[in-house]
């Protein structure tokens, strides 16, 4: 099972020099890197390949006089950006043969890959002494926090500059957890903009979720700080402190959202074993009057959160079909009402029954979850569309999170 943790790193200015100089070797073999790459694909029609760039580096900075400061940093930051320049290069040259739209590897520039790799040596794993973890080269630098998972292996770790502080991503091939019981309750949730998440379980209102809406909060001041922005002369010291306070105010939305998210599906997935959802399209979601609201609230990132915990804790996730109509369908009688807009927050049923819109969806949602599936499975649920009521056989679906992670794109 594969994490990741990001940790906010307190480093002195000495090391803060460090962090930088090592972004620029990092961002500097890179660019030389893929100059070379370029130049003898053109010439002779194949890659050169990592490893003969890496000898090809080593000869190159003890000849130069001018890469002398090169021997000031970790060796290990050139490796490792030459694997992920051939990385990059088969990912872009599969891509291309399949028809897709990634594209080949571009030039890094100063101010927007301000970051470097710490892969595990004997000189760095997880060397935690105190507050301060160990990073070659640069030494014991404070860090902010707690590490979840020290008895964890750690595979690789990335030091980056975002908005003005440095971070230490790390990441881990961690064990197996051991899955929850399976008497836990089915709950169906459906998603809005108004309410974000309605929970429905047993056929009765659990919770219902209201959204932080970080964004619609603090567009106004976002606003007026790129205002100052755009007055600022380009390349002058005001423009760079006016933009870093933008990037700093656009990371403390994101980080409002992420939380809300995060605490959120956790306990979701802890207190349900089947958990059904709709297949929202997002994308066309966002193409309407309420892109900025869609882009706020975050349901592309929901579903990719429940459904990577949910194969850790056990759980069942169902996708219902985005075309089942959750709302307009009586969960009582199964009548559907031919005519529901948006703003008909209520309605009431030919056989006589109040429904709450979005209370309703959620207990139709949960209905089709009923069947036995298998936990930490997707599982995708296919409907009638506006002919009928009843759910088909449902297709298993790998829940794999790379998978899972293209679909919401």
């Amino acid at each position: 099972m594969n994490r990741y943790q990001k940790i906010l790193l307190r480093p002195t200015k000495s090391q803060e020099l460090l962090f930088r100089g090592s972004a620029g070797l990092s961002r500097f073999s890179w660019n030389w890197g893929l100059a070379i790459w370029r130049r003898y694909y053109s010439r002779f029609g194949k890659p050169i390949g990592a490893m003969r760039l890496n000898k090809f580096w080593n000869k190159i900075k003890k000849r130069k006089p001018g890469l002398n400061w090169v021997s000031g940093y970790s060796k290990h930051i050139a490796q490792d950006t030459f694997r992920n320049l051939e990385s990059a290069f088969l990912r872009a040259a599969k891509s291309a043969k399949s028809g897709g739209r990634l594209g080949f590897p571009r030039f890094h520039k100063k101010g927007q890959k301000d970051s470097f790799q710490v892969v595990p040596s004997k000189q760095f794993g997880l060397s935690i002494y105190g507050k301060k973890i160990h990073i070659p080269k640069i030494g014991r630098v404070r860090f902010q926090g707690e590490l979840r998972w020290p008895e964890g292996t750690q595979t690789v770790g990335r030091v980056k500059l975002h908005a003005g502080r440095w971070y230490l991503f790390l990441a881990y091939d961690l064990p197996d957890l051991p899955k929850l019981t399976d008497d836990r309750p089915s709950c169906g949730i459906d998603l809005g903009c108004k309410t974000f998440a309605t929970i429905v379980s047993n056929g009765q209102l659990v919770q219902s979720v209201e959204p932080p809406k970080p964004y619609a909060k603090a567009k106004r001041k976002l606003g007026r700080l790129q205002r100052i922005v755009s007055r600022r002369k380009k390349g002058s010291k005001r423009r760079e402190k006016a933009k870093l306070k933008v990037a700093r105010l656009h990371k403390h939305i994101a980080d409002i959202r992420s939380n809300f998210l995060h605490q959120l599906t956790s306990r979701i997935v802890k207190s349900y074993g089947t958990i059904v959802i709709e297949d929202l399209s997002v994308s066309g979601m966002a193409k309407g009057m309420l892109s900025g609201t869609v882009h706020d609230l975050g349901f592309a990132e929901f579903r990719h959160q429940l459904e990577y915990k949910s194969e850790a804790a056990g759980s069942a996730i169902v996708l219902a079909d985005r075309f089942f109509p959750s709302s307009k369908t009586c969960s009582s009688c199964g009548e559907i009402k031919p005519n529901l807009g948006m703003h008909e927050r209520a309605w009431v049923c030919t056989c006589g029954t109040h429904h709450d819109r979005d209370v309703n969806a959620a207990i139709n949602l949960e209905n089709i979850g009923k069947i036995p599936r298998s936990a930490g499975k997707s599982t995708t649920a296919e409907s009638r569309g506006s002919t009928g009521s009843s759910a088909r056989v449902p297709t298993q679906r790998s829940s794999n999170t790379k998978r899972a992670k293209a679909q919401m794109r």
